[in-house]
């Protein structure tokens, strides 16, 4: 079956939702890219895209990032209302 990953994911969709303004302070692209594992995922092979896994720790740790971005943009706009 699947290697014992968190997740699983096609690397370009992943670069991209991370890669926003909004996350730059909370979650760092490409540390999370470089942990990335490559394995084979005979469903998406003859799509040639390069499809990678997401240990659980580091699934967790982009978790946090975007609760924090969550919190962090949901303050500021309180701020900004009052």
């Amino acid at each position: 079956m699947f290697p014992n990953f968190g997740y699983w994911l096609v690397l370009d969709a992943l670069e991209k939702y991370i890669g926003v303004k909004a996350l730059e302070s909370f979650i760092n692209k490409d540390l999370v890219l470089e942990r990335l594992v490559p394995f084979r995922l005979p469903e998406v092979e003859g799509l040639e895209k390069a499809v990678k896994g997401l240990p659980a720790d580091l699934m967790i740790e982009v978790c946090q990032g975007f609760v924090a971005a969550l919190r962090h943009h949901s303050i500021q706009i309180q701020r900004y209302r009052r």
